[in-house]
């Protein structure tokens, strides 16, 4: 899953961007909780600088697609 394509955002987008994107697909998918809980995955991993920059490195920068393995891991 490519968490841009997902929020329908560049790459380059800046956190305001994201946020905006996020409260649209949240209106969008708010009785779609499969689509809805997709949008607030790549909303957390976008949002949170070390996630993206642990993220990004697994995004090819020409095709966008993922090159690599990306586990979110949760902190108690």
């Amino acid at each position: 899953m490519n968490y841009y394509r997902v929020l329908e955002v560049s790459p380059k987008a800046s956190t305001e961007v994201i946020h905006a994107a996020y409260r649209e697909l949240a209106k969008k998918y708010r009785d779609n909780t499969k689509m809805l809980t997709e949008v607030n995955v790549a909303k957390d991993t976008l949002l949170d600088s070390l996630k993206r920059a642990d993220y990004d490195k697994t995004i090819d920068p020409k095709t966008g697609k993922k090159i690599g393995p990306y586990l979110l891991i949760k902190t108690l």
